[in-house]
């Protein structure tokens, strides 16, 4: 039997939001592949998948206010992004992870570099429109690198959002749970 692949989901909250749920709901049930979260902290992500029986490996990183970013914000980010990359690459060798997943456009930089330094593909989820225009330029640019496989889109505005990436983006909407 041959064994189930492993991928790296990379998230930048540690609470349950909207990009949150859609990766919890996407781990459900029985899987084609074994999944391992790589999360901020513990919170109630860290809850929901221990009860799913997921396992999530704590990767301390700063929290940055929503939509609208600071100065000290970029800066933070900044100074991190070294770290966190390698991090998560050495976790992604340990794990033998054959591909990296980014729920968060937080996660996208430092998951590229992770990518590139583990040699393994990343798959972007595009739920948010970026709103900074020196965020989305860069985020473009790195969109670029032969390591990021896929956007996965959930919405055409989303998709809009990256015109000389549409060779690599799929539009794929958010599913509802009907029986909730």
């Amino acid at each position: 039997m041959k064994p189930t692949p492993t991928i790296l989901f990379l998230e930048a909250l540690p609470t349950i939001a909207g990009g949150q749920s859609v990766l919890l709901n996407l781990l459900q049930g029985p899987l084609p592949f074994t999944p391992h979260v790589l999360l901020p902290g513990r919170g109630p992500l860290s809850h929901a998948l221990e009860q799913r029986h997921i396992p999530y490996h704590p990767q301390p990183m700063q929290q940055y206010s929503l939509v609208h970013k600071t100065g000290r914000d970029r800066l933070a980010y900044a100074l991190e992004l070294p770290r966190l990359a390698l991090a998560t690459a050495r976790l992604a060798r340990r794990l033998n992870a054959q591909l990296l997943y980014a729920n968060s456009s937080r996660a996208f930089l430092w998951g590229t570099l992770a990518a590139l330094l583990s040699r393994r593909p990343i798959l972007w989820h595009v739920h948010n429109i970026l709103d900074d225009g020196g965020t989305l330029a860069l985020v473009r640019q790195a969109g670029r690198l032969p390591h990021v496989r896929r956007l996965l889109c959930v919405c055409q505005a989303a998709q809009q959002q990256f015109p000389g990436l549409a060779h690599k983006s799929v539009v794929l909407y958010n599913g509802i749970d009907l029986t909730r």
